[in-house]
């Protein structure tokens, strides 16, 4: 098992669903995580152990989902057009594309 297995599996057996949550989360809001990979760590891990239920892992995963997207879409709505006006151009993004995107939508 590499080392991002072992770090999943000892987050799963020290905080169980909520570290799935978390990262899944932390995945969606952009940050390079392993979301996939602790679904399945944990998946495999309620199958041979039986101290998570999978149900139970699919709703964290979710709810994890949905408040990452929500806090990506709500930090992009804040502070968005300031990023990329002030970043844009390592980006290879300018003003003009993205008001011309911002009327295509």
């Amino acid at each position: 098992m590499s080392a991002v297995g072992f770090v999943l599996r000892d987050l799963l057996v020290g905080y169980g669903y909520f570290a799935v949550l978390i990262v899944v989360a932390a995945e969606n809001l952009g940050l390079p995580l392993p979301g996939e990979t602790i679904l399945v760590t944990a998946a495999i891990y309620a199958g041979t152990t039986h101290v998570l239920r999978l149900p139970l892992i699919i709703l964290a995963a979710s709810a994890g989902a949905l408040a990452g997207s929500s806090a990506a879409f709500a930090i992009g709505r804040r502070y968005g057009d300031a990023l990329v006006g002030r970043y844009g151009r390592y980006i290879v993004s300018t003003r003009r594309k993205c008001v011309l995107a911002a009327t295509c939508s």
